[in-house]
């Protein structure tokens, strides 16, 4: 059976995980429930990085550790460029859901992250509901409604991880995915 330890567990391993791509340069643009699979001696894995970009430092200069990423092919300048919205909605951060791809970077994949802790505390994602453009509008103002108020059983201290790494700014996020993990712990 999977519990919820066991699914924190995981979910702190993914987030380690995120850690280490973040370390080498790499956002993943895409990090929902689907995307982290539970193997069968006990690794979990982040999978499906088709979305996956480099992390640009603010002079849009490739960041430390990137050197070593190599895009496919023909990547998509177009999945790289501000005004274009890639990825899941119910997931994503307010910057991603605003097209805002020259502003994303860590915290961006650490929201999504706390998006699917949201949705381990609380069987929903954050953002689930009416149609795209309803969805999409919330998750630009970063508005959902808090884990406690859909499942009263949420710890307190599990909330409160989870509504750090959904800050609807950035800079009160997590700074790092390792950072959220340590929380976790």
């Amino acid at each position: 059976a999977v519990t919820l330890p066991r699914l924190l567990r995981h979910f702190g391993n993914a987030c380690q995980a995120m850690a280490y791509a973040h370390s080498r340069g790499v956002l993943h643009r895409d990090l929902k429930p689907d995307h982290i699979l539970l193997g069968p001696f006990g690794e979990t894995l982040v999978v499906d990085w088709g979305l996956a970009m480099p992390i640009c430092r603010k002079d849009g200069e490739p960041a430390a550790g990137s050197e070593s990423i190599h895009l496919p092919p023909g990547y998509g300048s177009s999945l790289g460029k501000d005004g274009m919205v890639v990825g899941t909605v119910a997931y994503m951060s307010p910057e991603q859901a605003r097209g805002e791809v020259s502003r994303m970077d860590r915290t961006s994949d650490v929201y999504a992250l706390g998006a699917i802790l949201y949705a381990i505390l609380t069987g929903q994602a954050p953002f689930s509901g009416g149609d795209f453009a309803t969805m999409l509008g919330r998750a630009r103002r970063g508005e959902f409604v808090r884990p406690r108020e859909v499942n009263r059983e949420v710890s307190p201290a599990l909330e409160a991880i989870c509504l750090k790494a959904m800050s609807h700014d950035p800079e009160n996020r997590y700074a790092t995915a390792a950072d959220m993990a340590e929380d976790l712990r």
